[in-house]
């Protein structure tokens, strides 16, 4: 899954740099009306989530009995179209310049099997944060470092 949310309490983009913003670049995507894409993956997880999971892995003393494999983990199926609805409801300032509501995709999602979190973690698909507290802490996150550089007179071209 994309891994979204609020970037780390140290992070620095003193310049626009669409790299530095991993995949968060995806949600800056969102807010940019004219050519702005919505991300073709309905797989995603918020980074604070995705923290908290490796650091149980670590401290987790597993038994030489349990094979070493990768444990999936995502969020709900999003709908984008009802994403980009919330973003503008909740931040006005953003409305005008929110990609189309017409033009998000309608993506399925292939049956993924994320029992192994919750049997090795007791963490599951229910305890991870909603998407909508994801999507907003990106959101501000990204209009913190846009406020930024625009104060230095630069612009990130999506």
């Amino acid at each position: 899954p994309f891994l979204w949310g609020p970037f780390a309490p140290s992070f620095s983009c003193p310049e626009p740099d669409r790299g530095a913003l991993s995949t968060n670049f995806y949600i800056y995507q969102l807010l940019d009306k004219e050519r702005g894409v919505y991300p073709r993956l309905p797989g995603w997880m918020d980074v604070r989530d995705a923290a908290y999971l490796h650091i149980l892995a670590l401290e987790k003393d597993t038994p030489p009995s349990v094979p070493h494999k990768r444990i999936v983990l995502s969020g709900e199926s999003l709908d984008y179209a009802e994403v980009v609805r919330y973003i503008a409801e909740q931040r006005p300032e953003v409305r005008d310049r929110i990609v189309e509501v017409e033009k998000a995709p309608q993506l399925s999602r292939p049956k993924i099997n994320t029992s192994r979190s919750k049997d090795l973690f007791d963490f599951g698909q229910e305890d991870l944060k909603p998407w909508k507290e994801t999507f907003l802490s990106a959101v501000d996150a990204l209009l913190e470092l846009e406020t930024g550089w625009a104060a230095k007179g630069l612009h990130l071209a999506v």
